[in-house]
């Protein structure tokens, strides 16, 4: 249950600040760290589409290797021209994550 909560204060997050900007959307590669490591790919709801920001982030991950193949994350991140790099946790999977992947950003 205090993993259901976790997510829906994050969706009211993302929500609330796409009020002040526009929001963007990440498409890229994740690792969840941990005992057993795993890499996959994820997509994600960013706060901000505007480049050299700090953003919050939150989404979903599939890794097709491992035993749990969904992931859903929350996290921060920061925009460059055209990418993201992201360093969050994954709720489902209960590990810390980094992302790295694409992103249309406004100069």
């Amino acid at each position: 249950m205090k993993t259901y909560r976790t997510l829906l204060a994050s969706l009211f997050f993302c929500s609330s600040a796409s009020v002040m900007a526009d929001t963007g959307v990440f498409v890229g590669v994740v690792y969840d760290f941990g005992a057993k490591p795993e890499v996959g790919f994820s997509a994600k709801l960013v706060s901000n589409d505007e480049a050299d920001k700090v953003v919050g982030v939150i989404g979903v991950s599939y890794f097709p290797a491992a035993e749990y193949k969904l992931g859903a994350d929350i996290g921060v991140g920061f925009t460059f021209d055209n990418g993201l790099v992201t360093a969050g946790y994954d709720v489902f999977n209960k590990k810390p994550q980094f992302g790295l992947g694409y992103m249309k950003t406004k100069e």
